[in-house]
């Protein structure tokens, strides 16, 4: 039987579109091996209050929740009246990666392969305390039929009605009998290469220095408004940072700067990308974050 992934529907109507190949995930178990080759039928969550959220602009205030960028915002209001139907299958591969480094995202972005998410409200957030982490690419395509998920889904091994991800025999065997009528939704070129562009980036970030990851304490009280930190205080806050993947199981120590003393002079750097600011500074003039007194 064939095997489902759910994910958001800004996510799912994009990789439908062609206008990108690739999901974060955290898991390769979502596939069913036919023919050599790695099958899965994306299925799209909606959440209306979560995508009323982030259409208008609201940041995200719990752990699950994630921020748009100006282009996903842009999307989600021309997909928001806009239901569609199950019409799409994809082969699919997982490729391990190291999901917190900055120089990732920021290519994959400039790519246009994953543009839609504030990166550090989005991947980054998302991998932060991920051991797994894989990058999905789908090569999709349409089918000649559409999937009925409340007829065409069984339930999980556990019979959980709510967690549907596996296909019926039946419309399992329809699909695979009808695979002579899919249409690739980018054409074989294009999807090769944009395919070997992305995995030639993977394997150059592999080994990238995590982005910095904020403490808890910080990251719970990034929304609050702070009065002016007192430039003369120095903060060196030290964490011990596992990465886990396949070339690179080591600690990395990384050091947060938030301002230091030099020739007896105060200077004050920015504690997300550590450019020197000027000692009254309260917003980076680089990454443009609002600096904190943790």
């Amino acid at each position: 039987m064939i095997k489902g992934e759910t994910d958001k529907r800004i996510n799912i109507y994009r990789i439908w579109d062609g206008k990108q190949l690739i999901l974060c995930k955290n898991s390769n178990k979502a596939r069913t091996r036919v023919n050599n080759k790695d099958w899965v039928v994306l299925f799209p969550t909606i959440s209306v209050n979560d995508e009323k959220r982030m259409m208008y602009e609201e940041h995200a205030t719990q752990n699950t929740d994630f921020d748009l960028s100006d282009a996903g915002v842009q999307y989600l209001r021309t997909i928001w009246n806009e239901p569609r139907e199950i019409s799409y299958i994809a082969e699919v591969e997982y490729i391990p990666i190291n999901g917190r480094s900055r120089r990732l995202w920021d290519e994959l972005k400039k790519m246009h392969e994953f543009e839609l998410w504030n990166i550090d409200n989005g991947p980054l957030k998302y991998f932060r305390k991920k051991d797994r982490q894989f990058i999905a690419i789908y090569k999709v395509f349409s089918m000649p039929f559409s999937i009925n998920r409340k007829k065409d889904q069984v339930p999980d091994i556990n019979g959980n009605e709510k967690r549907k991800k596996q296909l019926t025999p039946e419309i399992s065997e329809k699909i695979f009998r009808s695979i002579s009528q899919f249409k690739p939704i980018v054409d074989e070129d294009e999807f090769q290469k944009r395919r070997e562009t992305i995995l030639k980036l993977i394997r150059e970030t592999r080994n990238d220095i995590p982005d910095r990851i904020i403490p808890k304490k910080i990251n719970n009280e990034l929304n609050k408004d702070y009065e002016p930190t007192n430039t003369t205080d120095f903060v060196n806050q030290t964490s011990e940072i596992k990465i886990n993947n396949e070339t690179n199981n080591k600690l990395i120590k990384s050091e947060n700067i938030l301002s230091k003393t030099d020739n007896e002079q105060t200077k004050k750097y920015c504690i997300f990308c550590g450019t020197e600011l000027l000692t009254i500074a309260i917003y980076c003039s680089n990454c443009g974050k609002k600096q904190i007194n943790p």
